[in-house]
C-alpha cells in the first residue's frame, strides 16, 4: 500500500490509501489489481474502528489474464 492521507478532525478521521498488487506469473513481474481504500473512522472508547470502508478497483479486467507461455 502507498500513499496514505487521512485528516483527523475530533473523534473522527478520514482516509484514503490506494494499493497495487504485483505477481511473478511464469517469469514476468506483472500487476494483479490496483486501486484505492477510503475510510471513515470514528475514534469509540479510546479506538479507532471503520465506520465506512469503500474500496475501488481501478484495473483492466485484461491484465488479470495469464500471460501465454
Amino acid at each position: 500500500m502507498v500513499n496514505h492521507v487521512s485528516s483527523i478532525d475530533g473523534d473522527t478521521a478520514h482516509s484514503v490509501c490506494e494499493f497495487c498488487v504485483i505477481a511473478e506469473r511464469q517469469g514476468r513481474i506483472d500487476t494483479i489489481t490496483a486501486g484505492s481504500y477510503e475510510d471513515d473512522l470514528r475514534r469509540v472508547d479510546g479506538q479507532w474502528l471503520i465506520a465506512r470502508r469503500q474500496i475501488q478497483i481501478k484495473t483492466d479486467p485484461a491484465i488479470l489474464q495469464p500471460p501465454e507461455a
